[in-house]
């Protein structure tokens, strides 16, 4: 291999720039990949160092022919240092090790510096948009906006001071658990999975061990609504893993978030239960999820982790009703706790509020289904499935489904179950319907 070819090392690993055989850095590549991450046009690079520098005009075909071939790129010390300057790159990448760098009065006397400077987010905006988009939800239009936020916070998280670093690397987190819930909210289970493992990654990565809890917490509930209940115990021991792994962390789970951990044991171990001391076990985990009600959560995923007075009754009348043994089901006590669920349903906000008006409306369903009263639940079924339609949501489908699977066997050929076929149609293939 001839000295002057060069060899590209993998993005991700080493950086997109290219090496010299021997491990030289080109200085070219170095100068292109940080003239895109500044949105730098060359002949915007070309104007601003040729003043700057003193030098004739300088175009912008002339810093590509830099950025392609060394031979091109400046000797003088003093013109490396300007490029140094205008693209941020440290000085001794531009082999200025030991020399001065231009002071930056001198730049910014020439008016050009703040041209190049990237911008770095507002993170009390960025904030404040991802608690709306958790809380007040979000429309079609919304996903570019937040494919934008992600990759700014991307580009800038690995420039930013440690103080600005930590909160940037929350919010990254707080961005991918939100693209999580929009891709599980429309079905998208395995686009739902990425953006888990992303936020994971990072939080892992960066020490973030409440958020790390938080989207392994989501993501075990996520898998266990799209596998379903009603499906074989062979598909809870990943989940059950998860959440172990949750118990035993030290310094991950929030106490509300402690108290999600336990109820969603409870639902577990309830839907594997064959005797009424396995029930037993279960509503002790709801009773050890009571003791933190209304205790301190994370202000920035307190929609993964709020434990209120109306989630603890919706799960426990859950719990009643999950059992495989017809004997071990409560429908009666169920429904005094999904009306103690009803009273406390004060949420002012909508997307939390309708998201629980449809589960109650599933478990009073299930409800009614044990009970044999058919017809209602039937209809009562069909309006959730209207709700999730208003919500563009599928991710209760399975549920719904398993509801509609049982009314099939029970209630076949009624008006009422035809209907509820009809609003589950529009939410799987909603093509049909416009």
């Amino acid at each position: 291999m001839s000295k002057k070819k060069w060899k590209s090392v993998y993005y991700g690993e080493y950086g997109p720039i290219k090496v010299r055989e021997n491990g030289e850095l080109t200085f070219g590549d170095l100068v292109r990949f940080m003239r895109k991450r500044c949105s730098i046009s060359a002949d915007e690079l070309g104007i601003v160092y040729g003043k700057i520098a003193g030098a004739a005009p300088v175009t912008g075909r002339h810093i590509q022919r830099m950025e392609h071939d060394d031979t091109f790129f400046p000797h003088d010390a003093g013109r490396r240092r300007v490029l140094a300057k205008l693209l941020q790159i440290p000085p001794a990448l531009l082999a200025l090790a030991g020399l001065e760098a231009v002071p930056e009065a001198e730049l910014h006397s020439q008016g050009m510096l703040a041209v190049f400077q990237p911008k770095s987010p507002d993170l009390d905006e960025y904030h404040a948009s991802l608690q709306s988009y958790m809380l007040q939800g979000y429309k079609q239009q919304s996903l570019k906006d937040l494919r934008v936020r992600i990759s700014r916070l991307h580009e800038q998280v690995l420039y930013a001071d440690a103080a600005q670093r930590q909160r940037m690397v929350r919010l990254l987190c707080g961005y991918h658990l939100l693209i999580a819930k929009i891709a599980e909210d429309r079905g998208s289970y395995q686009v739902a999975l990425d953006a888990f493992r992303k936020a994971m990654l990072v939080a892992r990565e960066h020490g973030c061990d409440d958020v790390y809890a938080a989207a392994l917490f989501r993501r075990a509930c996520m898998r266990l609504r799209y596998e379903s209940f009603f499906e074989a115990t062979q598909h809870y021991a990943s989940v059950i893993r998860d959440l172990e792994r949750l118990v035993q962390m030290k310094k991950g789970p929030s106490p509300q978030l402690q108290g999600k951990i336990w109820a969603v044991q409870a639902k577990v171990k309830a839907h594997l239960a064959q005797d009424g001391h396995d029930l037993t076990g279960a509503l002790r985990l709801m009773d050890q999820a009571e003791t933190v009600i209304g205790q301190s959560v994370s202000e920035e995923f307190a929609y993964l982790a709020a434990l209120d007075e109306e989630r603890y009754f919706l799960d426990r009348a859950e719990v009643l009703m999950l059992s495989p043994q017809k004997s071990l089901r409560s429908p009666q006590q169920a429904q005094e706790y999904l009306d103690q669920a009803a009273l406390r349903g004060n949420s002012r906000l909508e997307q939390l509020y309708t998201d629980r008006q449809i589960d109650r409306e599933l478990f009073q369903a299930r409800i009614y289904l044990d009970q044999g009263y058919y017809p209602i639940a039937a209809t009562t079924a069909e309006n959730a499935a209207v709700a999730m339609q208003h919500l563009r949501s599928r991710n209760r489908l399975t549920d719904l489904l398993a509801l509609l699977d049982h009314l099939h066997q029970c209630y076949p050929r009624s008006s009422e179950v035809m209907s509820l076929e009809l609003e589950v149609l529009k939410l799987q293939q909603p093509q049909l319907f416009v």
